[in-house]
């Protein structure tokens, strides 16, 4: 797979399915056998903004990203529980944060969305945190786990 990303411009292999323990289960194995950094984003990211006060998370965010997935010595990361990036009050385009930092390393992304119509849907469209993106406007490599 990480052979794969050297085809796009984004090095970002986003896996979706809307079973985030099936996701994680893989996504560990994954890290383990190929000796590549697992990283639970909802829990590094919560830690890093614990102490910010709720209204000023949104102006920390890319600094804190930049922490955890950019900083790290690793050229290749694993990415789970990527929730938190959809909180309406952080005010980020959560796919493009992830693309934005695969520039500069390798990154297996899980997204707990599903695939309809060539569009990965996130929540569904009454939700704060609904976003959709079209599969053919992403330039990374999308794998559907619920197929």
């Amino acid at each position: 797979m990480l052979g794969e990303l050297d085809k796009y411009y984004y090095k970002l292999a986003l896996i979706i399915s809307e079973n985030p323990s099936q996701t994680s289960k893989i996504l560990k194995e994954l890290s383990t056998t190929f000796g590549i950094r697992y990283i639970n984003l909802n829990l590094e990211l919560a830690n890093y903004l614990v102490e910010i006060p709720f209204s000023e998370r949104w102006l920390h965010v890319s600094k804190a990203i930049d922490e955890i997935i950019l900083k790290n010595e690793d050229q290749s990361l694993v990415i789970d529980n990527t929730d938190i990036l959809f909180e309406e009050h952080l005010k980020i385009d959560p796919v493009g944060v992830l693309k934005n930092a695969s520039k500069y390393k390798k990154l297996i992304a899980s997204l707990r969305a599903r695939i309809e119509n060539n569009y990965i849907i996130y929540a569904n469209p009454q939700a704060k945190e609904y976003k959709k993106y079209k599969i053919d406007n992403l330039e990374c490599y999308v794998i559907n786990l619920q197929e």
